[in-house]
């Protein structure tokens, strides 16, 4: 078992809600970690730092109570984890596991935009699940980096279904950008496969 030093009350009971060892043992080495990659880039020891939830849910670091300047994202998916950090920005980022959907057209319709699934259906065979799976990481990411999730006003939302770069501006801008899947993940939490997708969201 990963150790419970270093995490707080609040995360030690949140690992001991999960049923299944595998689920608890992610979890807990995701949040360890945060608190040491965290250390590293600010200085502060990891026992001084915690994730705080703000409005809707997303986390903010702090230390000894007060607000850093670094951000941080998490993302997991099966086996595997993506831990993402910028500073004095907004970031987000998402991993999903390649699989088999019963109904990928179902839940295109409802996580993105028109036009990219447009894109999906004229594709040959039509809804490839690589494809899909990297438009649904490019929205995720772009939601989460808002401070958003997956909603029905998410669906208006173009983050692009590709691999290429792509700023938009709502009016904010935005940069989606997809990671390549291969080597190790940047958190050191696995290695991913090829066929896994993986993306980012900042301001631009």
């Amino acid at each position: 078992w990963p150790p419970l030093d270093g995490l707080t009350a609040a995360e030690r009971a949140r690992a001991l809600r999960f049923r299944e060892p595998a689920d608890r043992a992610r979890f807990l080495l995701a949040r360890l970690a945060i608190r040491d990659l965290s250390a590293r880039y600010t200085g502060f020891p990891p026992e001084k730092l915690d994730l705080v939830p703000r409005e809707r849910g997303k986390p903010e670091l702090q230390a000894d109570g007060e607000p850093l300047s670094l951000r941080v994202n998490l993302s997991h998916s099966g086996r595997w984890a993506i831990l993402a950090f910028a500073s004095h920005r907004e970031v987000g980022v998402d991993l999903e596991e390649a699989r088999p959907l019963s109904e990928p057209s179902a839940l295109a319709t409802f996580i993105l935009h028109a036009e990219e699934v447009a894109q999906l259906r004229s594709s040959l065979p039509p809804f490839p699940l690589q494809r899909f799976f990297q438009g649904w990481t490019r929205k995720e990411a772009l939601v989460k980096a808002m401070g958003r999730g997956i909603d029905r006003e998410a669906a208006s939302l173009r983050a692009g279904i590709d691999t290429s770069r792509l700023t938009l501006r709502l009016p904010t801008p935005w940069t989606v950008v997809s990671i390549a899947a291969r080597g190790t993940a940047a958190a050191g939490s696995g290695r991913w496969r090829s066929r896994d997708s993986a993306s980012a969201a900042s301001p631009a």
